[in-house]
Formats: structure tokens, sequence, C-alpha cells
């Protein structure tokens, strides 16, 4: 498999499995991968990447001008986002292992048992479980909420890491969120779940699912627009 972008060849990763009935495209790390049904010849799925090249060649555009992110260094002073607000990263020392909101702050305290050279990964493990868990909480609620007034039901809810993607929905019903999500302000955070949702009923990115996304989030391009220009932040 391969796409053309600009009198450039492309390799493409083709990825075959019995758990979709579509073709799904997505771009990690400036490489394009497949997802496509067995039953799909290769031809089809060519013409399919072909179809969207121009769509494809804006992505990786986007992607190779978005600017560089520094990981965290888990100094005092840093700022982390949660639920869209900034909070002033503080670290400490005391009796057990804790991550906590309080004024302002996001304090992460860990155990007398860390050694200094061992302090800033325990930090970024902590306050990463810290930012999992809250991510399973706060979408499985959301996720209920909206799911009742649309009359859909997930099979299940997951918590996952992806590089290039907010979320994910398996032909079987199965809905995945990357937890990085939660650094995104509330309104973003529900059209995420909106999206996932949608693809109960078109697993697809046809007009049809973008009318459905529509009926329950009508300034879903708004958000849809933050995350192109703006999820590259979110992260650890």
């Amino acid at each position: 498999m391969k796409v053309v972008i600009d009198d450039t060849t492309l390799p493409v990763q083709l990825v075959r499995t019995d758990r979709r009935k579509t073709v799904s495209i997505s771009l990690e790390d400036g490489a394009v991968r497949v997802l496509a049904p067995k039953r799909l010849t290769e031809r089809r799925i060519q013409e399919i990447i072909n179809n969207k090249s121009n769509w494809i060649g804006k992505r990786l555009k986007d992607q190779a001008a978005a600017p560089t992110v520094q990981s965290k260094q888990f100094v005092d002073g840093e700022t982390f986002s949660y639920l869209g607000k900034h909070y002033t990263f503080e670290q400490r020392q005391g009796a057990q292992s804790s991550v906590k909101l309080k004024s302002g702050r996001l304090i992460s305290t860990l155990d007398s048992t860390v050694s200094k050279n061992e302090a800033i990964e325990a930090h970024r493990a902590q306050v990463t479980n810290w930012y999992r868990d809250r991510a399973a909480d706060v979408l499985a609620q959301k996720t209920a909420q909206h799911a009742d007034a649309l009359k859909l039901t997930p099979s299940a809810i997951k918590i996952k890491n992806y590089k290039a993607r907010w979320g994910s929905c398996s032909i079987n019903g199965e809905i995945s969120y990357n937890w990085k999500i939660m650094m995104a302000p509330p309104r973003i955070i529900d059209y995420v779940v909106i999206h996932e949702l949608s693809h109960l009923v078109h697993h697809d990115h046809s007009d049809k699912f973008w009318k459905q996304v529509g009926k329950s989030f009508p300034d879903y391009r708004e958000c849809r627009a933050w995350l192109r220009g703006q999820g590259h932040v979110l992260t650890l």
C-alpha cells in the first residue's frame, strides 16, 4: 500500500482485522496506518487511500507544522492543565504518595523512600496514573449521561494511551478514550464523547455520521478545530 503526497510516495501500513466493516486511516508520528476488513480487496483499499490523499496530505502538514512540545520536567512552578484549567505543579515528600489539586496547585507527594534520582520518573508515573483515574471516572459519567440522552448503549468503556487520536469505537460497540483528553476544557471532552457515541450509529465519518454528531453538538466544528490546533499540548 502507498499514498502519493505532492509527488512523494509514502508507504502505508495495512492492518487486516475481523472487527471492522469500514476502512479507517490514522496518522501517528508521520506514518500512515490503515485498518481494513479482511474481505476487502487490496485494489479497493488502494482506491480509498487515493481518494483520501488530499486529507492525508493536509493532516501530515498540520502535524509537521505543530510546534514541538517539551515533556514535563516535574519541577516546581510548571503548569499542568486539568479540565481546561491551569494548575501550578508542586512536589513534596511525605509519609504517603499522593496527587491532589489544592488552591490552584497540582501537588504530587512522594514518600521518603524515593531517592532524588528517581523523583522525576516517580512524579511522572503517579501524575499519569492520577489523570488516568480521573479519566475513568469523568468519562464514564459523561458517556452514561450522553448515551442515556441519545438512547445508545456502548458495550464497554476503556481508557487508553493513544498517540494521535482522542477516542475510538470498535464495531462491537466498545468505546476507548485517550486519558490525555482530561487536560482539555469540558466542552471539548463532551465533543469527544458525542463523537464516539455517534459511531454506534454510523461506524464511519460519512455525512450521515457528522449529521448525527451535529444533532447533539451543533458547534462540533469549533471543537474539532480546537483539537487540531491545541491537541498537541495535551501531554505530559
